[in-house]
């Protein structure tokens, strides 16, 4: 699995507080990890009538002997992906 630390590297700690309050809030709507841990999928209500459909691809690969994650995330929100949604 990832980390918080692989999350920050990739978004922030900013996003990743603000994805917390999203997730506390009761705005994620929905929530999937594939068998294989290398995608997730979800629907999250933003500020838009509509939620935000999400999907972020997660690339695993080792680096000085422990294993690291990298993210790929795409949102259907203005941001695009780099967002509070997709964490």
């Amino acid at each position: 699995m990832y980390s918080e630390q692989d999350i920050v590297r990739t978004y922030s700690y900013h996003e990743l507080e603000k994805g917390r309050l999203c997730l506390n809030q009761g705005r994620v709507l929905s929530a999937a990890l594939s068998a294989d841990g290398g995608h997730a999928s979800g629907q999250v209500q933003g500020s838009e009538r509509k939620p935000y459909s999400v999907n972020v691809g997660i690339n695993y690969r080792r680096v000085a002997g422990r294993v690291t994650a990298q993210f790929a995330g795409r949102c259907s929100c203005y941001l695009g992906g780099y967002c509070k949604h997709a964490v």
